[in-house]
């Protein structure tokens, strides 16, 4: 009889629940103790955190990446020299800092779509008055002429998406 128990076989009687008898009803238990409940919901609560440090730290580096990519196909199209390029990687890293602290700023209301691509401009032409003091006239004129998509803010991160997940 305790073989069949043991073998956990549907109909073969199992083992008493420790403690004593079975639960009326054969139902699971009710967890009425506040210190457990209390520890469970730390417990979940420090999970969600390391989660959430986990999606920054990889956000940063998406971010990260995303910089160091545009300012490659930057150098290539405008001639860039080395100064030039780090300091045109250090304004798209400011760039990217504050695209993400507008979008994760207040908890109230989000701004209208308006509103959303009035706050992305003015954080666009205050890059491109950086970008002003670093790049020669020629490479700023030649700069203005690129593609949306190959600019600062433009739709260069939904293309590094793309082109990074082929």
């Amino acid at each position: 009889m305790a073989a069949q128990a043991a073998s956990g076989k549907p109909g073969t009687p199992s083992a008493p629940a420790p403690g004593g008898g079975e639960r009326p009803g054969g139902s699971d238990p009710v967890v009425d103790n506040p210190v457990f409940e209390a520890a469970v919901r730390d417990l979940v609560d420090r999970i969600e955190e390391e989660r959430q440090s986990e999606r920054e730290v990889e956000r940063g580096e998406r971010r990260r990446q995303w910089s160091e990519q545009w300012t490659n196909d930057l150098t290539a199209s405008l001639k860039l020299n080395d100064a030039q390029k780090t300091k045109m990687q250090e304004i798209a890293n400011q760039f990217w800092e504050r695209l993400r602290e507008l979008r994760n700023g207040d908890a109230g209301a989000s701004p209208s779509r308006e509103e959303r691509r009035a706050q992305m401009g003015a954080l666009r032409d205050e890059a491109e008055s950086k970008m002003a003091q670093v790049l020669d006239p020629s490479q700023m004129s030649t700069y203005k002429s690129l593609e949306d998509g190959q600019r600062l803010g433009g739709r260069f991160g939904r293309e590094f998406r793309r082109r990074g997940s082929d």
